[in-house]
Formats: structure tokens, sequence, C-alpha cells
């Protein structure tokens, strides 16, 4: 279970957020997962915290009283934008990426469906190379059209 912590209360409730420490746990449970793999996240570590922590915050930044993103979608949307384009970790920042969205919209019961790896991996690819706005077939709504909400919010988030 992610830890909470005060730097992921702010302007609403704990479930309305994703803090830079969570991020950093994602990538440190995933950093663990992929050790003995293929393709380790090596070497493992932030590279610029002031990135991760502009990572986490640029989701839910406001422009008066308004928030700047309002929906859960377009927060997810915006988080794993920030995090791998701001490549805050030495490596891994795409995985991270996918993840802490999935944690945030999870937390907003939804979750993705009806996706394969091969579309995540090559519509990760396809943003970490900044080619995402210019083939329309790989727009954000082949994420979209894939989150349904689930029935139950989940207790705790686990990453594997």
């Amino acid at each position: 279970m992610f830890l909470q912590g005060q730097d992921a209360i702010m302007n609403g409730t704990v479930a309305d957020r994703i803090s830079a420490g969570e991020i950093t746990q994602i990538h440190t449970i995933l950093t663990e997962k992929f050790s003995n793999s293929k393709d380790p996240i090596s070497p493992p570590g932030i590279k610029d915290r002031n990135m991760l922590e502009s990572s986490a915050a640029r989701a839910f930044q406001s422009a008066g009283i308004k928030a700047a993103y309002g929906t859960i979608h377009q927060k997810a949307a915006v988080l794993f934008h920030a995090i791998i384009n701001n490549h805050p970790f030495y490596n891994g920042n795409k995985r991270t990426a996918l993840i802490a969205a999935q944690v945030l919209l999870a937390r907003e019961n939804y979750w993705l469906h009806d996706i394969t790896d091969k579309q995540l991996y090559e519509f990760t690819k396809k943003t970490a190379a900044h080619k995402i706005s210019e083939d329309k077939k790989m727009k954000s709504p082949i994420l979209l059209n894939g989150l349904k909400p689930i029935r139950e919010k989940p207790q705790k988030v686990i990453v594997l």
C-alpha cells in the first residue's frame, strides 16, 4: 500500500492527488520487479528532485480557483505526460508514468480495460518521442476508451 503523507494533501483529499513520494515508491517497486528482467531499470533513482516535484504537481495546478485539469482523466493524462517528459528518474520514467497514472485513476474508481500491453507500450513510447500528436490514430482516446468504472473502489493499491 502506498503511504499517504502531508505532501499528498493539498486542495482536496488525499485521493485527489499523488505525491512525489508515492511516485518514487512506484519507481522503487518497478526497479525491484524488473531487476532480473531483460530490461532492468538501471541506473535507478531520482535524477532531478525538482522535475519529480513538478511532475507530481502539474496535474493538480489551478488557474485562480478553477482546476486547470478538471477531470480525473485529464489529471492522469497530464501526470503521465509530465513524468515521461520531465524525466525525473535516471531510467524507468515511462513505466513509472504509466503505473502512477493507473494508481491515480484507480483511486477514483477507474481502471484500464480492453487495452493490450502492446497498445500501452506503443502509446507510451510515442508519448516519450513527442510523436503522439502527430499520429491521429494513437491519440489519448486509445487510453480513454479503455477506461471503465470499477464496481468497488480498491481498499489499497498494490503494484506488483
